[in-house]
């Protein structure tokens, strides 16, 4: 087994959506000066989502629900 295909089954998925969902709403709040940073989170986050799927790794409905 690889070190990505570890720590991609070694993923709370859940807790990383709910983590996600907490920046996309910080990124919403008036006057963040952060919102770039946070959104390159976001957007690390997505793409890690998509390709643990994409490569087989993890079941889509254990990642996105």
């Amino acid at each position: 087994m690889t070190q990505l295909q570890t720590i991609a089954q070694n993923i709370d998925y859940k807790l990383l959506r709910a983590q996600k969902a907490t920046l996309l709403e910080l990124m919403d709040k008036p006057g963040q000066v952060v919102s770039d940073y946070l959104g390159g989170l976001v957007q690390f986050i997505d793409a890690f989502q998509d390709a643990v799927v994409e490569d087989g790794l993890v079941p889509s409905e254990d990642v996105f629900e």
